[in-house]
């Protein structure tokens, strides 16, 4: 398991809230062993008239982080979608990891 660590922008983050999002990332290293720590963003836009949430994810990688970020009605749909883009780019990440050394065997 990866370490977490929640970020709240311009807003307050509710211990259950935090918990939450503690649980739905937690496991994502068995989609790509290679990461090294999540650092999760919330962010409230209360300036937007509909008030959309914002949830970002930088995952510390080997070469290059992943970075996405979602918007939704609450943090929760935000965080959802997060989630299945980031297993999809976490996916990809491993295959291109996996098939870069197939092409090259004798280089590590």
């Amino acid at each position: 398991m990866i370490p977490i660590n929640i970020e709240p922008v311009n807003v307050k983050v509710s211990q259950a809230l935090s918990e939450r999002m503690t649980e739905m990332f937690e496991g994502i290293d068995r989609y790509n062993d290679l990461a090294v720590n999540a650092d999760l963003y919330l962010k409230s836009h209360p300036e937007s008239d509909t008030e959309e949430k914002e949830v970002s994810i930088r995952l510390n990688m080997p070469g290059k982080d992943i970075f996405i970020s979602k918007q939704g009605a609450d943090f929760s749909s935000a965080a959802q979608e997060l989630h299945d883009a980031l297993k999809v780019a976490l996916r990809k990440h491993k295959d291109m990891h996996k098939n870069k050394h197939k092409t090259n065997p004798g280089k590590f």
